[in-house]
């Protein structure tokens, strides 16, 4: 399993990529984070979503300056990215499906374990709180 830039670098060695998956990104919260201060997260994030794509082929030199020591990365040029394969969503609520999902793969490899609780996993509560703010505070 790799991410960006090994994807580009292994297709650029001859492989072929045969599956790809796309991560949320908006699970990161935990009981120790307010409303308030998930809500400076969705603004930010959605503020970088936009931003990148805007023009994402400015974006990928954060790959090759993120590996300064890795030849294979530094030989890359923008021109060498899917810039298709770059999939960047704002942040929303989280489906339930989807964290059901996730949830249900990470234990079936051992990662997790029990049985996936909505109300356990999702606060759902602090979410809308934090998405309505982030959104009133955007308007």
């Amino acid at each position: 399993m790799l991410q960006e830039p090994w994807i580009t670098v292994a297709e650029k060695a001859g492989c072929r990529l045969i599956s790809t998956t796309f991560f949320h990104g908006t699970w990161v919260a935990d009981r120790s984070v307010s409303p308030q201060a998930y809500a400076a997260f969705l603004r930010a994030v959605t503020r970088a979503v936009r931003r990148i794509n805007a023009d994402k082929r400015r974006y990928v030199s954060y790959y090759l300056r993120d590996f300064p020591g890795e030849p294979q990365v530094q030989a890359l040029t923008p021109d060498d990215f899917n810039l298709g394969r770059i999939q960047l969503k704002e942040p929303g609520p989280i489906p339930e499906h989807e964290a059901r999902w996730a949830w249900d793969w990470m234990a079936s490899w051992g990662l997790l374990e029990g049985t996936f609780d909505v109300d356990a996993q999702i606060n759902r509560q602090v979410e809308r709180q934090a998405h309505e703010h982030a959104a009133a505070l955007a308007r």
